[in-house]
């Protein structure tokens, strides 16, 4: 009995050890992380940086942190943020965010409320594996408006540099309207170099493959489908077949919530209504997106130049 009290005693010394020097890792880590983005022109500061978690876990928790990279004008600011990871797994992590948080950049702040929102992370090597994304509610204002409801997302990396994105989100609007649908995203994207955390050069899209991207409000559905390469700005080529159920109606959402403006919502009525009006079912629109070079163009309409995809 006494040589089991001695090893256990032993055992639990041991395993204090290697807890201590975990945490102590952990906490050199972060601090070194800080410093090497200060060095490189960022900003990262924080009240307080304390690392728990007791025998089997390294809980790792900021207080009032800030986050700035003035090369591309962004900046987050959270009162606190936490990451947690087993002792014997540093390549999972899981990650707990602030209620409320702030994202200001070339386009103003964007303010974040949220419940239940947190995230996981495995790598290998260095290198993302996959990743998660949830939250009950999840609500964007200011600069950018979003309001999701039951949202998921998730990122799982295939071959080389082709990841498995999906999205699901049971209700989606924006933040001022009564309008509210479900939103679901499912596609693969190639990037020029694979995920890593810290990288100072971002990957860069090179391909998108949309298996299906869809919004269902009512009897009112807009779903997309297609594939496109991507240059080094960021610009489309490739096609995409849009097709949308009670098209009037999603059109006229897109103009009173101010993301399509009036007059372009005008030209595109005239022009979808004569596209459209040989068909059977002309409530229902069924019409390739062309991109060439960046330019965009909805069956036989020019739409002008299609949004950059780079980061």
């Amino acid at each position: 009995m006494k040589h089991l009290a001695i090893a256990v005693i032993a055992a639990a010394l041991l395993w204090s050890g290697v807890w201590v020097w975990a945490a102590m890792a952990e906490r050199r880590a972060v601090t070194d992380w800080a410093e090497a983005r200060r060095a490189a022109g960022a900003e990262v500061s924080y009240a307080d940086l304390s690392v728990r978690g007791f025998p089997n876990r390294i809980d790792t928790s900021f207080t009032d942190l800030r986050l700035a990279d003035p090369q591309a004008g962004y900046v987050w600011q959270a009162p606190f943020f936490q990451s947690f990871r087993m002792v014997y797994n540093a390549g999972h992590r899981i990650f707990a965010f602030a209620p409320d948080q702030t994202v200001t950049g070339p386009k103003g702040e964007t303010t974040i409320t949220s419940d239940g929102l947190r995230a996981s992370l495995v790598q290998d090597n260095g290198e993302v594996l996959r990743a998660n994304l949830e939250a009950r509610v999840l609500n964007l204002g200011g600069a950018h408006r979003l309001a999701l409801a039951g949202m998921t997302a998730a990122l799982v990396r295939q071959q080389g540099t082709a990841y498995h994105l999906g999205l699901a989100a049971d209700a989606a609007a924006l933040p001022d309207s009564a309008l509210t649908g479900a939103l679901r995203l499912d596609g693969v994207v190639t990037l020029d170099a694979a995920l890593a955390p810290g990288l100072a050069d971002r990957p860069q899209l090179t391909h998108v493959d949309l298996r299906l991207a869809e919004y269902t409000l009512g009897d009112m559905a807009l779903r997309l489908t297609g594939a496109a390469e991507l240059d080094a700005e960021g610009r489309m080529d490739g096609q995409v077949t849009v097709r949308a159920d009670n098209w009037r109606a999603l059109l006229a959402l897109a103009r009173d919530s101010g993301q399509i403006p009036a007059a372009m919502a005008e030209v595109l009525e005239e022009a979808l209504t004569l596209a459209t009006s040989f068909t059977a079912t002309p409530d229902r629109l069924d019409l390739p997106l062309t991109l060439d070079r960046g330019m965009a163009r909805l069956g036989p309409i020019p739409l002008g130049e299609a949004p950059r995809l780079r980061f």
